[in-house]
């Protein structure tokens, strides 16, 4: 997965120099029950989800880079819908298109034989993975102690998910949060136990729990 998914932290700061750019909006809808999770759903990628009340409203947004003149701007290429949380900036949805090269680092784009990737659910190297489904799509999913780009040895907590689209223009759909205010001890993957266990502090486990339980709601 290391391979399939780099480290995004280099991305976020990519994202955030880019912020001022205008993008279209994609038309989202989403209702929301009386109590509980809301629900989003998105019609042109054919997908919904629900998420935390306390994430605020999702806002969806399309960057499309398909009519760019510039050949020689290779990241100006391709489609994606992105989803974002008012209340909750560390965490997106993106659906990407398999030339969608803006943010190619941190975009999956589909494509990828996904029955591989996790061999095993222990945790080592600093993660830990499970294969869930979606309807009849396999989703990868990845829980790791990610190396911040300092070289310094610190850790940010960070979390994924991925599966292939059946759409003629978005290939792959990605869900993924970052956690920087967890402070991650040396011992990583023995951390990382503990969240696999549901051992962690309350508020951790809180957060991890939440982002899993939202790509498991996924209905495609």
């Amino acid at each position: 997965m290391k391979k399939i998914l780099p480290i995004i932290i280099l991305g976020l700061l990519v994202v955030g120099a880019m912020a001022y750019k205008l993008p279209k909006p994609a038309e989202p809808r989403e209702t929301t029950t009386p109590a509980g999770p809301r629900t989003y759903r998105n019609p042109e990628l054919g997908i919904a989800f629900q998420y935390p009340e306390s994430w605020g409203t999702a806002i969806a947004t399309l960057d499309d880079y398909t009519t760019t003149k510039d050949e020689n701007i290779e990241e100006f290429q391709g489609r994606a819908i992105s989803v974002r949380f008012a209340l909750n900036k560390t965490v997106w949805v993106k659906a990407a298109s398999s030339d969608y090269w803006m943010y190619a680092d941190i975009s999956y784009k589909g494509g990828e034989d996904l029955t591989s990737l996790c061999k095993s659910p222990d945790v080592k190297d600093g993660a830990y993975c499970k294969l869930y489904t979606a309807g009849s799509r396999l989703m990868y999913y990845e829980v790791a102690a990610a190396p911040l780009p300092e070289g310094d040895g610190s850790r940010i907590l960070q979390q994924n998910a991925i599966l292939n689209l059946n759409h003629p223009i978005y290939k792959g759909l990605q869900f993924f949060q970052y956690l920087p205010d967890v402070e991650i001890p040396a011992d990583a993957d023995g951390f990382l136990t503990s969240i696999q266990r549901g051992s962690a502090p309350q508020g951790i486990m809180e957060k991890v729990l939440d982002f899993e339980q939202m790509i498991k709601s996924l209905e495609i």
